[in-house]
C-alpha cells in the first residue's frame, strides 16, 4: 500500500505538470497570434465570409469522416465490428482528444472497443498506431508536393524532414516487431520485467498479429487506400474555407495549412491544440501574401470548423449509448491493461 500512495502522486503530478506545460504553450502562442489584432477587423473579416461555401465543406467533411471510418474498419478486419461503432468509437475518442489532454482518447478508443466489442486491447492500439503512420505518410506527401510547386522557408522543410524520420522510424519498428519470432519476444519480456507493467501487455501479441497482417495482406493496401480521400478532402475543404474570405491563393497554401497543422499537433498544447493549430495555420498563410488579420481570423475559422463537428458527435454519442461522463469514460479507460 504504501508504494501504491507515492506511485499515485507521482502520477497526478505528471498529468499536471504535462497540463501546465500545454497551457504556457497554448497562451503564449495564442498571445503572439493575436496581441496585435484589431478585433473590428476580425469582425468584419468574418462578415464577409460567403457561407454558401459552408456547403461543399460540410459534404466534404462528411466524406473525410466516412474515408477514416472506412480504414479504421479495415484494419480492424471489415466486419468484425459494426460500422456504427467504429464511427461512434472513433468520434468520441476524438472529442476527449480535443476536451481533455494527453491524447487520452486514443485510450478510449481501446477502451471502447474492447468493452463493446471485445477486441483484445492490444489489437485496437495496433490499428491506431497504424493509423497514425499512415497519417503522417500522406501529410509528407502533401507537404513535399507542396515544396516541389512554391519555395517554402526552412521552418516547413523542417517540418517535413522531422515528419519523414518519424515515418521511417515508425514503420521499421513496425516492420521489425511484426516479424519478431514469438520465442524471442517471449525472452525479452522475462529479461525486461517493467515490460509486464505496461499497459496492453496482457494482449500485445494479438497486436503484433495484426502489424503481420497489416503488412502481409491487402488490409494495408486498403487502409492506405482510404487515407488518400481522407487528406484530399480535407485539402480542399481547407481550401474552399480560404475562398469563402475572398483569398487569392494557390492549392498549395491549403497543402501548406493542412500539413503543418496536422505535423504541428504533436507539441504539446492544451486540449484541442488552441494555440498551435492558430499559430501554424496563420503563418502558413503569411507564407503566401495574406495579410495578418485575414490570416488569423481564417485560422480561427478553420480550428472551429475542424474540431467543431466531430466534438459535437462525439458528445452524442456519449450521450446516446450512455457511456457517462468524458472525464469519467476517460478515466474508466486508463484502468484497462488487458
Amino acid at each position: 500500500m504504501t508504494d501504491t500512495v507515492p506511485s499515485a502522486a507521482k502520477s497526478r503530478v505528471k498529468r499536471i505538470l504535462r497540463a501546465a506545460i500545454g497551457i504556457v504553450i497554448t497562451v503564449v502562442t495564442l498571445y503572439v497570434v493575436y496581441r496585435d489584432t484589431d478585433p473590428q477587423e476580425m469582425l468584419n473579416a468574418l462578415g464577409g465570409f460567403n457561407l454558401f461555401m459552408l456547403v461543399p465543406f460540410t459534404f466534404l467533411y462528411a466524406v473525410q469522416l466516412w474515408a477514416k471510418t472506412e480504414r479504421w474498419a479495415q484494419l480492424l478486419e471489415r466486419g468484425r465490428v459494426k460500422l456504427r461503432v467504429v464511427f461512434s468509437t472513433m468520434m468520441v475518442g476524438y472529442t476527449i482528444n480535443t476536451l481533455l489532454p494527453a491524447r487520452l482518447g486514443e485510450v478510449a478508443r481501446v477502451y471502447l472497443l474492447h468493452r463493446r466489442a471485445g477486441i483484445p486491447a492490444g489489437r485496437t492500439l495496433s490499428t491506431i498506431i497504424v493509423e497514425r503512420l499512415l497519417d503522417v505518410a500522406l501529410v509528407v506527401l502533401i507537404l513535399g508536393i507542396a515544396l516541389l510547386s512554391v519555395d517554402l522557408p526552412d521552418w516547413v522543410r523542417s517540418l517535413v524532414l522531422s515528419g519523414t524520420i518519424l515515418l521511417v522510424f515508425g514503420t521499421a519498428v513496425l516492420v521489425v516487431v511484426a516479424y519478431l519470432p514469438r520465442e524471442l519476444f517471449s525472452k525479452i519480456k522475462d529479461r525486461i520485467p517493467a515490460l509486464e507493467r505496461l499497459p496492453f501487455t496482457g494482449t500485445i501479441e494479438a497486436g503484433l498479429t495484426l502489424f503481420v497482417e497489416v503488412i502481409r495482406t491487402p488490409r494495408g493496401l486498403w487502409a492506405l487506400g482510404w487515407s488518400i480521400p481522407a487528406w484530399l478532402t480535407m485539402v480542399i475543404a481547407t481550401h474552399l474555407v480560404l475562398l469563402g474570405f475572398g483569398l487569392d491563393v494557390p492549392i498549395w497554401a491549403s497543402m501548406v495549412v493542412v500539413g503543418a497543422t496536422a505535423l504541428g499537433m504533436i507539441v504539446p498544447s492544451s486540449p484541442g491544440y488552441v494555440g498551435v493549430y492558430h499559430w501554424l495555420a496563420a503563418n502558413s498563410l503569411a507564407l503566401f501574401g495574406v495579410a495578418e488579420t485575414p490570416a488569423e481570423t481564417a485560422a480561427l475559422v478553420l480550428h472551429i470548423l475542424g474540431f467543431g463537428p466531430v466534438t459535437l458527435l462525439g458528445l452524442y454519442y456519449v450521450w446516446k449509448d450512455g457511456l457517462g461522463s468524458i472525464g469519467g469514460l476517460a478515466e474508466e479507460s486508463k484502468q484497462l491493461r488487458s
